[in-house]
Protein backbone atom coordinates (compact mmCIF):
# COMPACT_ATOMS: atom_id res chain seq x y z
CA UNK A 1 0.00 0.00 0.00
CA UNK A 2 2.57 2.08 1.31
CA UNK A 3 4.66 1.76 -2.24
CA UNK A 4 1.75 2.08 -4.29
CA UNK A 5 1.78 5.54 -2.53
CA UNK A 6 4.98 6.26 -3.85
CA UNK A 7 4.05 5.54 -7.13
CA UNK A 8 1.22 7.36 -7.76
CA UNK A 9 3.15 10.90 -6.16
CA UNK A 10 6.17 9.70 -8.56
CA UNK A 11 3.39 10.15 -11.31
CA UNK A 12 2.10 13.35 -10.36
CA UNK A 13 5.01 14.58 -10.02
CA UNK A 14 6.08 13.72 -13.08
CA UNK A 15 2.73 14.90 -15.08
CA UNK A 16 3.49 18.11 -13.78
CA UNK A 17 7.67 18.51 -14.34
CA UNK A 18 6.20 17.41 -18.20
CA UNK A 19 3.90 20.27 -17.92
CA UNK A 20 6.46 23.01 -16.77
CA UNK A 21 9.60 21.33 -18.77
CA UNK A 22 7.40 22.04 -22.23
CA UNK A 23 9.81 23.41 -24.81
CA UNK A 24 8.55 26.43 -26.47
CA UNK A 25 10.90 28.15 -29.77
CA UNK A 26 10.83 31.66 -31.41
CA UNK A 27 11.98 30.90 -34.74
CA UNK A 28 13.65 33.88 -36.43
CA UNK A 29 14.08 34.13 -40.21
CA UNK A 30 14.62 36.80 -42.71
CA UNK A 31 12.33 36.51 -46.13
CA UNK A 32 14.33 34.61 -48.49
CA UNK A 33 12.38 36.09 -51.60
CA UNK A 34 14.12 39.93 -51.43
CA UNK A 35 16.95 41.12 -53.62
CA UNK A 36 18.62 42.76 -50.51
CA UNK A 37 20.67 39.67 -49.46
CA UNK A 38 20.31 38.86 -45.94
CA UNK A 39 20.69 41.83 -44.26
CA UNK A 40 19.99 40.86 -40.49
CA UNK A 41 23.35 38.48 -40.41
CA UNK A 42 24.87 39.24 -37.51
CA UNK A 43 22.72 40.57 -35.57
CA UNK A 44 21.53 39.83 -32.11
CA UNK A 45 18.02 38.93 -30.84
CA UNK A 46 17.05 38.98 -27.56
CA UNK A 47 13.62 38.41 -25.63
CA UNK A 48 11.72 41.19 -23.17
CA UNK A 49 11.05 42.52 -20.81
CA UNK A 50 13.01 40.21 -18.62
CA UNK A 51 12.24 39.78 -14.58
CA UNK A 52 15.17 40.66 -11.93
CA UNK A 53 15.80 36.71 -11.54
CA UNK A 54 16.47 35.91 -15.34
CA UNK A 55 20.53 35.83 -16.86
CA UNK A 56 19.78 38.19 -20.01
CA UNK A 57 22.35 36.29 -21.70
CA UNK A 58 20.45 33.13 -21.61
CA UNK A 59 17.54 35.21 -23.83
CA UNK A 60 19.73 36.86 -26.47
CA UNK A 61 20.98 34.96 -29.39
CA UNK A 62 23.07 36.25 -32.66
CA UNK A 63 21.64 35.43 -35.76
CA UNK A 64 23.16 33.81 -38.28
CA UNK A 65 24.68 34.30 -42.01
CA UNK A 66 20.62 33.79 -43.47
CA UNK A 67 19.40 36.11 -40.73
CA UNK A 68 17.57 33.67 -39.04
CA UNK A 69 18.27 31.83 -35.25
CA UNK A 70 16.09 30.15 -32.89
CA UNK A 71 15.22 31.18 -28.86
CA UNK A 72 13.96 27.99 -27.10
CA UNK A 73 12.91 28.00 -23.60
CA UNK A 74 10.98 26.28 -21.63
CA UNK A 75 7.47 27.28 -19.63
CA UNK A 76 9.17 27.46 -16.56
CA UNK A 77 11.86 29.45 -17.22
CA UNK A 78 9.57 31.70 -19.28
CA UNK A 79 7.95 32.16 -16.26
CA UNK A 80 10.98 32.72 -13.95
CA UNK A 81 12.07 35.44 -16.75
CA UNK A 82 8.52 37.31 -16.13
CA UNK A 83 7.11 35.79 -19.59
CA UNK A 84 8.57 38.07 -22.05
CA UNK A 85 6.43 38.62 -25.31
CA UNK A 86 8.70 41.37 -26.85
CA UNK A 87 11.31 40.72 -29.64
CA UNK A 88 14.05 42.86 -30.07
CA UNK A 89 16.77 43.45 -32.42
CA UNK A 90 20.04 45.15 -32.30
CA UNK A 91 23.21 45.55 -34.56
CA UNK A 92 26.06 44.38 -32.02
CA UNK A 93 26.63 42.92 -28.68
CA UNK A 94 27.59 46.82 -27.37
CA UNK A 95 24.34 47.74 -28.63
CA UNK A 96 22.70 45.10 -26.65
CA UNK A 97 24.20 46.46 -23.67
CA UNK A 98 23.46 50.29 -24.48
CA UNK A 99 20.08 49.32 -25.27
CA UNK A 100 20.25 50.44 -28.50
CA UNK A 101 17.32 48.58 -30.47
CA UNK A 102 17.16 48.63 -34.58
CA UNK A 103 13.68 46.95 -33.98
CA UNK A 104 11.35 45.83 -31.69
CA UNK A 105 8.65 43.35 -32.93
CA UNK A 106 5.52 42.06 -30.50
CA UNK A 107 4.70 38.26 -30.23
CA UNK A 108 1.76 36.14 -30.34
CA UNK A 109 0.18 34.61 -27.66
CA UNK A 110 1.80 30.90 -28.18
CA UNK A 111 -1.11 28.84 -29.34
CA UNK A 112 1.49 25.99 -30.56
CA UNK A 113 5.27 25.30 -29.12
CA UNK A 114 6.39 26.99 -31.63
CA UNK A 115 6.23 30.86 -33.31
CA UNK A 116 8.07 31.78 -36.47
CA UNK A 117 8.81 36.01 -37.31
CA UNK A 118 9.73 36.82 -40.63
CA UNK A 119 11.83 39.72 -41.00
CA UNK A 120 11.89 42.05 -43.76
CA UNK A 121 15.41 43.54 -44.78
CA UNK A 122 16.87 46.19 -42.68
CA UNK A 123 17.51 49.57 -44.62
CA UNK A 124 21.39 49.97 -43.34
CA UNK A 125 22.43 52.42 -41.28
CA UNK A 126 18.70 53.21 -39.95
CA UNK A 127 18.19 54.84 -36.61
CA UNK A 128 18.14 52.76 -33.44
CA UNK A 129 14.82 52.77 -31.55
CA UNK A 130 16.47 54.08 -28.44
CA UNK A 131 17.71 57.59 -30.52
CA UNK A 132 16.02 60.42 -32.09
CA UNK A 133 15.36 60.18 -35.44
CA UNK A 134 17.93 62.42 -36.93
CA UNK A 135 17.96 63.48 -40.88
CA UNK A 136 21.28 62.82 -42.27
CA UNK A 137 22.02 66.04 -44.63
CA UNK A 138 23.32 64.57 -48.11
CA UNK A 139 26.17 66.04 -49.97
CA UNK A 140 25.40 67.97 -52.73
CA UNK A 141 28.58 68.40 -55.65
CA UNK A 142 28.39 70.11 -59.05
CA UNK A 143 30.05 68.69 -61.89
CA UNK A 144 32.02 70.23 -64.89
CA UNK A 145 28.33 71.68 -66.58
CA UNK A 146 27.25 72.91 -63.28
CA UNK A 147 24.27 70.74 -62.28
CA UNK A 148 23.73 69.39 -59.00
CA UNK A 149 24.00 65.50 -58.25
CA UNK A 150 23.27 64.85 -54.80
CA UNK A 151 24.99 62.05 -53.30
CA UNK A 152 23.83 59.71 -50.00
CA UNK A 153 25.71 59.72 -46.52
CA UNK A 154 29.05 57.94 -45.96
CA UNK A 155 27.92 54.28 -44.53
CA UNK A 156 30.45 53.23 -42.09
CA UNK A 157 32.28 49.80 -42.72
CA UNK A 158 31.85 47.23 -40.06
CA UNK A 159 34.43 44.60 -41.32
CA UNK A 160 34.74 41.20 -40.55
CA UNK A 161 38.44 39.29 -39.02
CA UNK A 162 39.17 36.05 -39.41
CA UNK A 163 42.06 35.17 -36.89
CA UNK A 164 43.76 31.67 -37.51
CA UNK A 165 45.83 30.69 -34.21
CA UNK A 166 48.26 28.12 -34.64
CA UNK A 167 51.64 26.87 -32.97
CA UNK A 168 54.98 29.00 -34.11
CA UNK A 169 56.92 25.51 -33.32
CA UNK A 170 57.27 23.60 -36.67
CA UNK A 171 58.04 20.52 -35.11
CA UNK A 172 55.48 20.92 -32.96
CA UNK A 173 52.67 21.40 -35.18
CA UNK A 174 49.15 19.87 -32.93
CA UNK A 175 51.02 21.19 -30.00
CA UNK A 176 47.18 23.09 -29.08
CA UNK A 177 45.25 20.68 -30.26
CA UNK A 178 42.74 20.68 -28.06
CA UNK A 179 42.79 23.84 -26.15
CA UNK A 180 41.10 26.91 -26.07
CA UNK A 181 40.92 30.37 -27.35
CA UNK A 182 39.26 33.54 -26.63
CA UNK A 183 39.71 37.44 -27.28
CA UNK A 184 41.09 39.08 -24.01
CA UNK A 185 38.30 41.35 -22.38
CA UNK A 186 38.26 43.89 -19.63
CA UNK A 187 38.94 42.67 -16.09
CA UNK A 188 35.74 43.76 -14.65
CA UNK A 189 33.32 42.92 -17.42
CA UNK A 190 30.85 40.02 -17.91
CA UNK A 191 31.27 39.04 -21.39
CA UNK A 192 29.13 36.15 -23.04
CA UNK A 193 31.80 33.70 -22.93
CA UNK A 194 30.33 30.32 -24.66
CA UNK A 195 29.85 32.28 -27.75
CA UNK A 196 33.30 34.15 -27.76
CA UNK A 197 35.51 31.45 -27.17
CA UNK A 198 36.72 28.45 -29.91
CA UNK A 199 38.77 25.22 -29.73
CA UNK A 200 41.59 23.98 -31.33
CA UNK A 201 41.20 21.39 -34.37
CA UNK A 202 43.08 18.16 -34.11
CA UNK A 203 45.80 19.69 -36.38
CA UNK A 204 46.25 22.09 -33.74
CA UNK A 205 44.68 25.64 -35.36
CA UNK A 206 42.00 28.07 -33.77
CA UNK A 207 39.81 30.42 -35.84
CA UNK A 208 38.20 33.33 -34.18
CA UNK A 209 36.12 35.35 -36.45
CA UNK A 210 34.25 38.25 -35.15
CA UNK A 211 33.24 42.17 -36.38
CA UNK A 212 35.04 44.83 -35.68
CA UNK A 213 32.09 46.34 -33.79
CA UNK A 214 32.22 43.18 -31.45
CA UNK A 215 35.77 43.88 -31.00
CA UNK A 216 35.56 47.03 -30.11
CA UNK A 217 32.97 46.61 -27.08
CA UNK A 218 35.79 44.29 -25.84
CA UNK A 219 37.49 47.72 -25.96
CA UNK A 220 40.24 46.60 -28.72
CA UNK A 221 42.42 43.70 -27.42
CA UNK A 222 45.48 43.49 -28.64
CA UNK A 223 45.85 40.09 -26.82
CA UNK A 224 44.71 36.36 -27.29
CA UNK A 225 44.17 34.01 -24.11
CA UNK A 226 44.79 30.50 -25.02
CA UNK A 227 43.57 27.98 -22.16
CA UNK A 228 44.32 24.29 -22.16
CA UNK A 229 41.37 23.46 -20.12
CA UNK A 230 37.91 24.20 -20.79
CA UNK A 231 36.83 25.07 -17.36
CA UNK A 232 39.30 27.19 -16.39
CA UNK A 233 38.50 29.24 -19.46
CA UNK A 234 35.10 29.30 -18.58
CA UNK A 235 35.91 29.81 -14.87
CA UNK A 236 37.87 33.04 -15.93
CA UNK A 237 40.84 31.45 -14.55
CA UNK A 238 45.09 32.95 -15.28
CA UNK A 239 45.23 31.60 -19.29
CA UNK A 240 47.99 29.26 -19.69
CA UNK A 241 49.87 30.99 -23.03
CA UNK A 242 49.57 34.94 -24.17
CA UNK A 243 49.90 35.43 -27.54
CA UNK A 244 50.32 39.51 -29.13
CA UNK A 245 47.99 40.08 -32.35
CA UNK A 246 46.39 43.20 -34.21
CA UNK A 247 43.97 43.28 -36.79
CA UNK A 248 45.70 46.06 -38.57
CA UNK A 249 47.98 43.24 -39.50
CA UNK A 250 45.24 41.47 -42.04
CA UNK A 251 45.24 41.01 -45.56
CA UNK A 252 42.01 41.54 -47.26
CA UNK A 253 40.30 38.11 -48.18
CA UNK A 254 36.70 39.78 -49.71
CA UNK A 255 33.73 40.53 -48.17
CA UNK A 256 31.98 38.51 -46.25
CA UNK A 257 27.99 38.88 -45.45
CA UNK A 258 28.41 42.54 -47.61
CA UNK A 259 31.41 43.61 -45.32
CA UNK A 260 34.99 43.75 -46.34
CA UNK A 261 36.58 39.92 -44.53
CA UNK A 262 40.51 40.50 -43.42
CA UNK A 263 42.10 37.32 -42.66
CA UNK A 264 45.13 37.23 -39.78
CA UNK A 265 47.83 34.27 -38.80
CA UNK A 266 48.54 34.22 -35.40
CA UNK A 267 51.65 32.09 -34.40
CA UNK A 268 51.90 31.11 -30.92
CA UNK A 269 54.59 29.68 -28.83
CA UNK A 270 53.69 26.49 -27.06
CA UNK A 271 54.51 25.17 -23.59
CA UNK A 272 57.60 22.95 -23.41
CA UNK A 273 56.96 19.51 -23.31
CA UNK A 274 56.95 18.13 -20.01
CA UNK A 275 55.85 14.60 -18.90
CA UNK A 276 52.02 14.56 -17.59
CA UNK A 277 51.80 13.41 -14.08
CA UNK A 278 48.18 12.32 -14.59
CA UNK A 279 49.21 9.79 -16.87
CA UNK A 280 49.70 7.81 -13.13
CA UNK A 281 46.05 7.78 -13.04
CA UNK A 282 45.29 4.60 -15.30
CA UNK A 283 45.23 1.40 -13.70
CA UNK A 284 42.90 -0.98 -11.05
CA UNK A 285 41.82 0.78 -7.88
CA UNK A 286 39.99 -0.43 -4.49
CA UNK A 287 36.74 1.13 -3.57
CA UNK A 288 34.99 1.42 -0.73
CA UNK A 289 31.61 3.49 0.26
CA UNK A 290 31.49 6.36 2.20
CA UNK A 291 28.03 8.56 1.87
CA UNK A 292 25.10 6.89 0.59
CA UNK A 293 21.94 9.37 0.29
CA UNK A 294 18.21 8.46 -1.15
CA UNK A 295 15.48 11.06 -1.48
CA UNK A 296 11.83 10.38 -2.67
CA UNK A 297 8.96 13.55 -2.64
CA UNK A 298 5.84 12.93 -0.45
CA UNK A 299 4.14 14.74 2.47
CA UNK A 300 4.80 13.81 5.96
CA UNK A 301 5.34 10.67 6.17
CA UNK A 302 5.22 9.30 2.77
CA UNK A 303 8.21 11.32 2.02
CA UNK A 304 11.88 9.13 2.37
CA UNK A 305 14.64 11.44 3.49
CA UNK A 306 17.61 9.12 4.02
CA UNK A 307 21.40 9.61 4.60
CA UNK A 308 23.92 8.02 6.23
CA UNK A 309 27.92 8.06 6.66
CA UNK A 310 30.28 5.67 6.75
CA UNK A 311 34.42 4.58 7.98
CA UNK A 312 36.83 3.90 5.73
CA UNK A 313 36.23 0.76 4.78
CA UNK A 314 32.99 0.11 6.59
CA UNK A 315 31.40 -0.41 3.36
CA UNK A 316 34.12 -2.24 1.19
CA UNK A 317 32.88 -2.06 -2.78
CA UNK A 318 34.13 -3.68 -6.34
CA UNK A 319 37.68 -2.83 -7.97
CA UNK A 320 37.46 -0.23 -9.90
CA UNK A 321 39.76 0.88 -13.53
CA UNK A 322 40.58 4.03 -14.50
CA UNK A 323 42.74 4.83 -17.60
CA UNK A 324 43.77 8.56 -18.07
CA UNK A 325 43.09 9.48 -22.06
CA UNK A 326 44.70 12.93 -22.17
CA UNK A 327 41.24 14.64 -22.81
CA UNK A 328 38.84 12.19 -21.04
CA UNK A 329 39.10 9.40 -18.70
CA UNK A 330 37.54 6.05 -18.88
CA UNK A 331 35.85 4.57 -15.86
CA UNK A 332 34.77 0.40 -15.19
CA UNK A 333 33.57 -1.56 -12.55
CA UNK A 334 34.73 -5.09 -12.29
CA UNK A 335 31.26 -5.64 -10.85
CA UNK A 336 29.81 -4.37 -14.08
CA UNK A 337 29.06 -7.99 -15.97
CA UNK A 338 28.50 -5.95 -18.82
CA UNK A 339 32.11 -4.79 -18.76
CA UNK A 340 30.56 -1.44 -19.53
CA UNK A 341 33.36 1.40 -20.02
CA UNK A 342 32.13 5.06 -19.23
CA UNK A 343 34.23 8.15 -20.84
CA UNK A 344 33.60 10.68 -18.91
CA UNK A 345 35.08 14.13 -19.73
CA UNK A 346 37.69 16.27 -18.76
CA UNK A 347 36.01 19.54 -16.89
CA UNK A 348 39.94 19.94 -15.30
CA UNK A 349 43.19 18.12 -14.03
CA UNK A 350 41.49 16.98 -11.60
CA UNK A 351 37.20 16.73 -12.14
CA UNK A 352 36.20 14.61 -15.00
CA UNK A 353 31.84 14.31 -15.53
CA UNK A 354 29.61 12.42 -17.73
CA UNK A 355 25.84 12.61 -17.82
CA UNK A 356 23.83 10.28 -19.22
CA UNK A 357 19.89 11.12 -19.81
CA UNK A 358 17.61 8.12 -20.31
CA UNK A 359 13.77 8.80 -20.45
CA UNK A 360 13.33 10.91 -17.04
CA UNK A 361 15.89 10.33 -15.34
CA UNK A 362 19.28 11.43 -15.11
CA UNK A 363 22.49 9.82 -14.76
CA UNK A 364 26.10 11.18 -13.53
CA UNK A 365 28.96 9.85 -12.81
CA UNK A 366 31.73 11.90 -11.83
CA UNK A 367 35.68 11.14 -10.71
CA UNK A 368 37.51 13.47 -8.40
CA UNK A 369 41.09 13.13 -8.47
CA UNK A 370 42.25 13.08 -4.57
CA UNK A 371 46.18 12.31 -5.40
CA UNK A 372 47.31 11.28 -8.89
CA UNK A 373 48.46 7.83 -8.77
CA UNK A 374 46.79 7.05 -5.47
CA UNK A 375 43.29 8.00 -4.77
CA UNK A 376 40.36 9.29 -6.22
CA UNK A 377 37.09 9.62 -5.26
CA UNK A 378 34.11 8.18 -7.41
CA UNK A 379 30.35 9.63 -6.97
CA UNK A 380 27.04 8.06 -8.57
CA UNK A 381 23.89 10.33 -8.77
CA UNK A 382 20.38 9.02 -10.24
CA UNK A 383 17.75 12.18 -10.52
CA UNK A 384 14.19 11.68 -11.53
CA UNK A 385 11.82 14.67 -13.13
CA UNK A 386 9.40 13.29 -10.50
CA UNK A 387 11.96 14.48 -7.68
CA UNK A 388 13.39 11.12 -6.50
CA UNK A 389 17.46 10.86 -5.79
CA UNK A 390 19.75 8.72 -4.90
CA UNK A 391 23.21 9.38 -4.18
CA UNK A 392 26.88 7.29 -3.42
CA UNK A 393 29.84 8.22 -3.11
CA UNK A 394 33.02 6.14 -2.86
CA UNK A 395 36.68 6.25 -2.01
CA UNK A 396 38.83 4.67 -4.62
CA UNK A 397 42.56 3.51 -3.29
CA UNK A 398 44.77 2.48 -6.43
CA UNK A 399 46.43 -0.97 -5.50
Amino acid sequence: MYYDSLIEREKEYKKLAGYYNQKFSVIIREDAESDEGYTWAGCYARLAPLSSEAEPTSWTGKLDKNGGGKITFTLLAHQKAGFPMTLELYRTADDVKRGKKLKTIQLEHFSENEQTVVLQPRVKDEPTVSEPVESTPEESVADESGHTTTEPPYQEENPWYDVTIQSADNNRPNAFAGWYAVLAYPENSSPDLKNMYKPFNSKGKCMLSFQESDYEALESPSKIWLYQNEADLLGKHKPNVIVNFSISSGSYSGEYQGEPLYTVLVKANPPAEKTDILESISGDYNSYMIRSELFIPGEGMMQIDMKEDFTPWEKPSADIWLHYNGLSLTFKSYADPNNTEYVLEKLSDSRYVLVINKDSTTITHTVEIQSAGYSAKYTFLSETEGGQRTMQIYMLEKK
